[in-house]
């Protein structure tokens, strides 16, 4: 087995990428479809996925995997046990090799989309993660009947991939039909993006400058239809978002509790 240690190839403090030999007691299952290439991966949930070398070659920190020692088996372990499991895995693999999520039931996948994002940060893939965003925003603003990715999963996967533009997306995403032209959130989609109603699940999962501009933009873009005197047009949620997350670090930094 080889042993992989590349934390030398991140810049991020908060997440250490973990690697290293299987347990010999951990009984260690085949995926069905990856089993052809010259990379043995197994997941932290303990399934084995052999893969060929170009999967890897999206991350720049997992690319030089197969260089670590020539006379050693390609064979790693990970670690994490939320988003290095076989499920993020496979979501990973098919998005690199076909670009795109189309047969996948993202219904199934809808929590472990926000562990993807994570993986993509955490092995430093950055094409993929360019690709992966615009995959997302173009999911969001697909028909309600047609879209398989809410705007609380496509806002908090803007987040985690500091993202502004498609977390705007999410908050601007078709809302079906209105129950009344002054009501600006007709639909359940609205009240799960209103950060009033987060539990600690979803606070967990956004970066304190974005869940601080998303505060400032659902109060601004209620404020809005109070407050207008004559006729005006109305900024979308999405315009409010992207107005404030701009401002959001300097307002920070002067809030003496940075802890929202």
């Amino acid at each position: 087995m080889g042993l992989l240690n590349i934390s030398d190839h991140l810049n991020r403090t908060d997440i250490t990428p973990s690697t290293g030999r299987s347990s010999l007691n951990t009984l260690i299952t085949d995926d069905h479809q990856w089993t052809d290439g010259e990379i043995e991966l197994i997941s932290s949930d303990s399934v084995r996925f052999r893969i060929p070398f170009y999967v890897l070659a999206h991350s720049i920190a997992l690319r030089d995997i197969r260089h670590i020692d020539p006379n050693e088996d390609c064979s790693f372990t990970l670690l994490d046990p939320e988003f290095e499991l076989a499920m993020v895995l496979r979501l990973f693999f098919k998005f690199v090799t076909q670009g795109e999520l189309c047969n996948t039931d993202l219904d199934e996948y809808n929590i472990s989309l926000t562990h993807f994002a994570r993986f993509l940060v955490k092995w430093d893939c950055a094409v993929t993660r360019s690709h992966f965003l615009t995959f997302i925003r173009d999911e969001v603003r697909m028909p309600v009947k047609d879209r398989r990715i809410g705007p609380l999963t496509c806002f908090k996967v803007g987040a985690i991939l500091g993202c502004p533009r498609t977390c705007a997306s999410a908050l601007d995403a078709p809302i079906g039909s209105a129950k009344s032209p002054l009501d600006p959130f007709p639909t359940i989609d609205y009240n799960v993006l209103d950060p009033s109603r987060w539990d600690i699940g979803h606070l967990v999962d956004i970066p304190v400058e974005y869940h601080w501009a998303l505060q400032r933009a659902f109060y601004r873009y209620r404020f809005q239809f109070v407050s207008a005197q004559n006729p005006v047009v109305p900024k979308t949620l999405g315009e409010w978002f992207i107005k404030y997350q701009l401002t959001a670090p300097a307002a920070i930094a002067m809030s003496p509790n940075k802890r929202l």
